[in-house]
């Protein structure tokens, strides 16, 4: 074949050039037609590859099979009523029938791959009368100061009052005609914590209190408290404190988080559904082994399951943080109504590895002078007994006037913040490793106050705000997110998240009629819903378009990186909590968990081998089982005494002293005080090692057994480690 080549005048600026380009894409082109079947081919063979990768992703990643439910594959299961000594339903939810996945193996919770033993002869931890009920008038609460080393040096210290203390306040400086109004929104932290009075409206004025002398005065108290009228305000000092929690199949935390909270909260509502969030189909694990093993019989009369049975385990299909925002939305509010929420009691939602710590849990229920952090300036309902009060609920006319921020929140000042969080130390794996060890960095769980006036649709009361003060009764525009006006949609014509429990029935609210002698008042009607304020409009997605309260925000007010908090007036409560990610005994549980994660994308495309691989490599270097974060070594302080325990102060008068940084027996006592609160571990966790060896030694679950992996399954209820010999004692016991 003959070569042609294009002749350029070379005299010509660029013509080496020109001709090297030319020559160049005849080249090309002389290529392309002397290997143009080949090509084609090639493109060929790519091309269709491609497409069956799509394919093969879109099989087994986009798309979602409906469980086909049959006897083979699905029993039901159904719970019988079991009331309380208060006469509170704990099985409820459970009442009716549920379809639940069979578990594989005989469909025994025991053949289960996956299942673990509970500690032999576990029990609720006990705490001293110090504990449970603590002094309040000289105790503290520690918050943390951002402005201390970016909340790395000593906290503030808030005074703690007694309720009853609390309460005289209330009532002095509700007298004063000169009385400046305090608009909390506005004020920074360090005038938040000032010790002064902050004035708080418990919406509860008698200053004696209530005397519960003995467990006959203690039921018919709250008796009483769980059939009163939404309206009406029990004594807060008697008020309860409850926790709302996910759980998926981690019984090994349950039965830590039981065990360590059974005596400090009054009930445990936990969710699970029969999908996990990351969309397959799963046996309702919790509800069944409360109902057939007698695993939680010491705690059943605090637990109330709340099995979620989702209508379409594909819905939300690869959009599991839908899932997840509708779960916390799920359990909250029928959280509030199953253990019948009254004005002033106080709830936590987390998840079941965020665990506070008691002492932080004992002072907020039994101590007063912190509310205004989260309520503001509180308030009570208004009785409906005699006279109308208005209520958007209730009066249509109302509702279609009220302005709502985006997400449909009403835009009134029921509180200063929607949640306040518990900045908690956080660990992956084990005790061993923790995120920062100078600083918590995981801000859940979160409290709040239950209100009556938002359960209502009441409307809090107008307070005359000075104008340095700033108008108080307007809600501030960044109050949850970045707030726009929306347009309002008809709340009664959307069911709310209620509708799933069959205990009760929505319906438009009453409109009162004007003539007195004609009033009807709505607390009495049969359809009456006292929780309509907690519950939202539209749960068919997760839009956010409806109306109502979202409770999945009492959590995500605080999901942000530590540097977001460094600037703001955020109020978080100062080294108050464990956050025990993954901490589960073998990598076949592991394994298991991150397949259910709302993020278990990172996983999805690798081999079982290598998913396993994966999780070990992380661990032996410390990593974040997603993504890139590693973690430092962390060393656990261990009480001096086994037998009593940590031993706590925080007495707001040491606490003060801490300040006087030029004393060093002060400071040394600071550093002491400190040093346990940075490194201390879950009393149950110290009184069961072994059970809980892999949660104080990463090796136990990879490369040494955990005590039901030596110990025969016959003997898991009734051994006693004591009488084991000294060889086998000390291969399942943690050497620290």
């Amino acid at each position: 074949m003959e070569y042609s080549y294009v002749k350029i005048d070379p005299t010509t600026e660029g013509s080496e050039k020109q001709i090297y380009e030319v020559n160049k894409i005849k080249k090309i082109k002389r290529f392309i037609l002397k290997w143009k079947i080949p090509l084609i081919l090639i493109f060929i063979v790519f091309l269709t590859g491609g497409i069956s990768f799509l394919y093969y992703i879109h099989l087994t990643y986009y798309t979602c099979e409906e469980p086909i439910i049959t006897d083979e594959l699905f029993s039901k299961i159904k719970g019988e009523s079991y009331f309380d000594k208060y006469g509170i339903d704990v099985n409820q939810y459970i009442t009716n029938e549920i379809y639940s996945q069979k578990i594989p193996n005989n469909d025994t919770l025991d053949n289960w791959e996956l299942y673990t033993p509970p500690c032999p002869n576990l029990e609720p931890i006990h705490y001293s009368e110090e504990m449970k009920n603590p002094k309040c008038e000289d105790q503290s609460i520690q918050i943390v100061n951002f402005k201390s080393d970016h909340g790395k040096g000593r906290p503030y210290s808030l005074h703690l009052h007694s309720i009853t203390n609390q309460i005289k306040n209330w009532n002095e400086w509700s007298k004063n005609d000169d009385k400046i109004v305090p608009n909390y929104y506005n004020k920074d932290v360090k005038s938040l914590i000032s010790d002064t009075y902050h004035p708080f409206d418990y919406g509860y004025y008698e200053e004696k209190e209530t005397e519960l002398t003995n467990e006959e005065d203690i039921i018919s108290y709250y008796k009483n408290v769980v059939t009163s009228r939404m309206d009406e305000v029990p004594d807060p000092r008697h008020r309860r404190i409850f926790s709302f929690i996910l759980f998926n199949t981690e019984f090994d935390l349950l039965d830590i988080y039981l065990s360590q909270y059974y005596e400090l909260f009054d009930y445990f509502v936990i969710y699970e559904s029969n999908a996990t969030f990351s969309g397959k189909a799963k046996p309702l694990y919790f509800t069944r082994m409360l109902l057939e093993t007698d695993r939680y019989d010491k705690f059943k009369d605090k637990i109330i399951a709340f099995p979620y049975p989702m209508s379409s385990v594909c819905n939300f299909f690869r959009s599991p943080f839908t899932k997840e925002h509708l779960a916390r939305r799920h359990v909250i509010e029928m959280g509030l109504r199953a253990v019948e929420a009254r004005h002033g009691d106080i709830f936590m939602h987390g998840d079941l590895d965020e665990m506070p710590k008691p002492h932080v849990i004992t002072r907020l229920k039994k101590c007063g002078g912190w509310e205004h952090l989260q309520a503001g300036i509180g308030g009570g309902p208004q009785s409906s007994h005699e006279k109308k009060v208005d209520s958007y609920l209730q009066d249509k006319e109302l509702n279609k006037k009220l302005e709502r921020d985006k997400y449909g929140f009403p835009k009134l000042v029921y509180d200063r913040e929607i949640s306040v969080g518990i900045l908690s130390w956080s660990y992956e794996y084990s005790f061993e490793f923790v995120d920062d060890p100078t600083l918590g960095t995981k801000v859940n769980p979160n409290i709040a106050i239950f209100d009556a006036r938002r359960a209502l649709g009441q409307y809090p009361k107008h307070y005359e705000y000075t104008k340095s003060e700033g108008d108080g009764n307007i809600m501030p525009d960044d109050k949850y997110s970045k707030w726009r006006k929306r347009n309002s949609i008809p709340s009664n014509t959307i069911p709310s998240n209620s509708t799933i429990a069959t205990s009760f029935s929505k319906k438009d609210g009453p409109e009162t009629k004007e003539n007195e002698e004609s009033y009807v008042d709505p607390l009495t009607l049969p359809n009456f819903d006292p929780y309509q304020g907690y519950s939202y409009t539209r749960n068919e997605n997760d839009d956010k378009d409806g109306e109502g309260y979202l409770g999945e925000y009492m959590r995500f007010i605080t999901v942000r990186p530590m540097n977001d908090f460094f600037d703001k007036n955020d109020i978080l409560f100062w080294s108050g909590g464990w956050h025990m990610s993954n901490f589960l005994p073998t990598i076949d549980h592991l394994l298991n968990k991150v397949l259910s994660y709302s993020h278990f994308d990172y996983y999805f495309f690798l081999s079982n081998e290598q998913r396993r691989q994966q999780i070990i490599d992380r661990i032996k270097n410390r990593l974040h089982i997603f993504g890139k974060l590693k973690y430092y070594n962390n060393t656990v302080v261990y009480p001096e005494s086994p037998e009593v325990g940590y031993q706590y102060d925080f007495s707001f008068t040491t606490w003060q002293s801490y300040e006087n940084e030029n004393d060093p027996e002060i400071q040394k006592q600071y550093n002491k005080n400190k040093e346990i609160l940075y490194y201390e571990i879950p009393e149950v966790v110290l009184k069961n090692p072994i059970c809980y060896s892999y949660m104080i030694d990463r090796q136990f679950g990879l490369e040494k057994k955990i005590w039901w992996q030596t110990i025969p399954k016959d003997q898991w209820k009734t051994i006693d480690f004591k009488t084991l010999d000294n060889s086998t004692l000390e291969s399942i016991t943690p050497k620290h």
